[in-house]
């Protein structure tokens, strides 16, 4: 029987920072890291999903549909 998926390490360290956060300096500098860290961790994946993008929009679209790059750019501009 297959377990649950393993959260990546970055994941990890950012609910464990969360939630270990005393109000110290040392816990906002360790909470600090762990989220830069996050971010970068976030900003990679969206930047390797990119050329998945554009392979689904020639496969289904026929190269005819939106670019995935102004979508995605749209996407995070509109939640940010």
């Amino acid at each position: 029987m297959p377990g649950r998926p393993v959260p990546p390490s970055w994941e990890r360290a950012l609910a464990t920072a969360l939630a270990d956060g005393d109000g110290t300096a040392d816990g906002r500098e360790r909470t600090l890291r762990a989220r830069a860290t996050a971010v970068a961790a976030m900003r990679d994946m969206l930047l390797r999903g990119i050329p998945a993008g554009e392979r689904v929009n020639r496969i289904r679209r026929g190269g005819e549909g939106p670019d995935p790059r102004v979508e995605l750019r749209h996407f995070v501009a509109t939640h940010a």
